[in-house]
């Protein structure tokens, strides 16, 4: 900076230099902070697909053990439900 001030004989050199400092000092931490940001955005997307995942499995093992084994029905079979109830009479 020194250099450019005695060579132009101006002291503007001095503003446009600390102007050129601040400028990409500030550049440089904007682009830090976005990668940042974006980081932990995707891994807050991971999780929330994760616990949603989690949350759709949760919902199939419970509608699975309502389900009959062999005829994949929510309801059990009314005949073998009589034969059941009835069974010991």
């Amino acid at each position: 900076m020194l250099d450019h001030i005695r060579a132009l004989n101006s002291i503007y050199v001095a503003f446009y230099f600390i102007f050129v400092i601040v400028i990409g000092c500030f550049l440089l931490l904007n682009l830090f902070l976005a990668i940042l940001i974006n980081n932990f955005g995707e891994s807050a997307e991971k999780i929330e697909l994760k616990s949603k995942s989690q949350v759709n499995l949760s919902i199939k093992n419970i509608f699975s053990s309502f389900t009959s084994k062999t005829k994949n029905q929510i309801f059990p079979d009314p005949d073998n439900v009589k034969k059941l109830l009835y069974s010991n009479n």
